[in-house]
């Protein structure tokens, strides 16, 4: 009988040391779908040999990387990933039974890596020496708060399956968002931002046919926004060039005297897109 889907789950751990892998105390994390995999190039051997076949081949350069997909709540592993990919953190202790504030800003220094255990059918595997490339959050109506995470790594190799243990935290949901422009309320239908590490991620060397460590490179996000149209105001920052602060946030289940939540912000965004049309009889919408 064929391997089921069902019987997989995945986990996180910082690392002590970029490479080295975790094997404990992980952070396990419900998720929809994932595509980390092992690709070792094939080379074949060009050299004449008096016959039309090619008798000799390699193996190459090897590549392991891939995207996890997984609704969000604030307990989940989204905070490893946060720390990869924003690594200046700042950390507000609210109390006993009241949980903290992370803060996450871009910045220069790496941090140590990530070892992502996949269980697939009840296989393990380890994937360690990761760094976050790349995350998107996409939110709408009617919809959870979903995330893509896409991921570097040194190497892949077996692992041993674990006992996986879930935060009883439900997903963060449409109906406790709010979208700030300017620090003014807007009517938000939809959202997602996508930030970019600009991590170099294949960078090779003699001896050796695995990547060397990920260097930092610069971040770019980007994103789009779908709102109710009111007025000019919006319409003005984008013919104007004017910059324009967007704060998107999310709320989830009270910790003692505090609110779960996830909150991003982009101090400084400048929008691109066209003035709005008249697509029908339903209300305008501004994307």
């Amino acid at each position: 009988m064929s391997r089921q889907g069902y019987d997989s789950y995945i986990a996180f751990a910082q690392e002590s040391t970029w490479g080295t892998k975790v094997v404990a105390g992980m952070d396990f994390m419900e998720f929809l779908s994932e595509t980390i995999n092992k690709s070792i190039e094939e080379k074949i051997v060009q050299g004449l040999n008096k016959s039309r076949i090619r008798t000799k081949r390699v193996q190459g350069a090897k590549l392991v990387a891939g995207d996890v997909n997984w609704e969000v709540n604030p307990e989940d592993g989204i905070g490893d990933i946060l720390k990869q990919l924003l690594p200046t953190e700042a950390f507000t202790d609210d109390g006993v039974g009241n949980g903290g504030q992370h803060v996450f800003t871009p910045g220069e220094t790496l941090p140590t890596g990530l070892t992502v255990h996949v269980c697939r059918g009840g296989l393990a595997y380890d994937h360690f020496g990761g760094r976050v490339v790349g995350l998107q959050l996409n939110a709408a109506a009617g919809e959870f708060l979903q995330a893509t995470g896409s991921f570097s790594f040194k190497d892949e190799e077996d692992g041993t399956p674990q006992s996986p243990s879930y935060d009883t935290q439900p997903p963060l949901i449409y109906h406790t968002g709010t979208i700030e422009i300017d620090d003014v309320a807007a009517e938000i239908i939809s959202f997602n931002v996508n930030i970019q590490s600009g991590l170099r991620v294949d960078r090779r060397k003699l001896g050796s046919d695995l990547i060397l460590q990920q260097s930092p490179g610069p971040y770019t996000v980007t994103g789009q926004i779908v709102v109710y149209f009111e007025d000019n105001t919006l319409v003005d920052k984008f013919r104007n060039g004017t910059a324009a602060k967007i704060e998107v946030e999310l709320t989830g289940n009270v910790i003692g005297t505090t609110t779960r939540k996830l909150k991003v912000t982009i101090p400084v965004a400048f929008f691109n897109g066209e003035t709005p049309k008249v697509p029908g009889m339903d209300e305008l919408q501004l994307t």
